[in-house]
């Protein structure tokens, strides 16, 4: 076959399958505290279904909302804040109503480094508000308390309603730093830039945040709950369906869910 041939044969074969490769990508914008768990849920749905593993860019949920009202190209949008994603619904930007898959849980984390004087709880919590000082290498230091941005992170709003509930927002302000997202805030414990860190239990049951730290569960009745939800996108790919039909359906993604901490 005269080679001018063999090329034109070649040519629409590669175009048809390279649109069948750009069809099965999946780009996720997904909140940071399900960094660990939606990772570990990706790699599983490659493995079962065979499909390339997803594309996940992790933000707040406030400001990955704010991409997708602007056109940002992602196929699904998983939230801490289901009020973000019946936003999305209202104008038209999903395809159906979207999903709730879980329920976060907000704690104090703390480094292996610091211990406060009244002990690993909300009791020590308050006196070291109360005394503006923590005990880190055996000195008495003041200290950094990090939380996620309220702004715009739904866990940023979880620790400063818990703070206010509890009556310690006044006391904990001159602490407080704040991450543009939960994850950086987690960073800031992990780095030694701050001592505390109110943060999403999903976050701090990883394996990286559990042997850098510890923490101390906080009542869910002093935070509006921090519903975990997601929706496919308009143009969303046959993939994208299907992995979001994993997270909703599979054992394995619910199994993660559960270690991570969000059932």
């Amino acid at each position: 076959m005269p080679l001018y041939v063999l090329l034109v044969l070649l040519i629409p074969f590669s175009v048809v399958a390279e649109k069948t490769k750009g069809e099965q990508r999946i780009r996720i914008g997904a909140a940071s505290s399900l960094q660990f768990a939606l990772n570990e849920i990706a790699a599983a749905f490659s493995v079962e279904t065979g499909h390339r593993e997803p594309q996940i860019v992790y933000g707040s949920s406030g400001n990955l909302f704010r991409q997708i009202m602007q056109g940002a190209g992602f196929d699904i949008y998983i939230s801490a804040d289901s009020e973000l994603v019946a936003r999305l619904v209202s104008a038209d930007k999903t395809v159906g109503q979207g999903m709730q898959f879980g329920l976060g849980g907000l704690v104090l984390y703390i480094g292996n480094s610091t211990q406060l004087e009244s002990g690993m709880s909300l009791s020590g919590l308050r006196r070291a508000l109360a005394t503006g000082t923590v005990v880190r290498n055996e000195k008495a230091i003041s200290f950094k308390l990090a939380i996620a941005n309220p702004r715009h992170a739904p866990y940023g709003r979880a620790a400063q309603q818990a703070l206010e509930t509890l009556q310690l927002w006044q006391q904990a302000r001159p602490h407080l730093v704040f991450g543009e997202k939960v994850s950086q805030a987690a960073q800031f414990v992990v780095s030694g830039a701050a001592e505390m860190a109110l943060i999403s239990r999903s976050l701090a049951l990883s394996e990286p945040l559990r042997n850098a730290g510890h923490f101390i569960e906080i009542d869910s009745n002093n935070h509006k709950p921090v519903i975990q939800s997601m929706a496919l996108l308009d143009g969303s790919s046959a993939a994208s369906r299907d992995f979001f039909a994993f997270v909703q359906s599979s054992a394995q993604a619910e199994n993660i869910l559960q270690q991570y901490g969000l059932r």
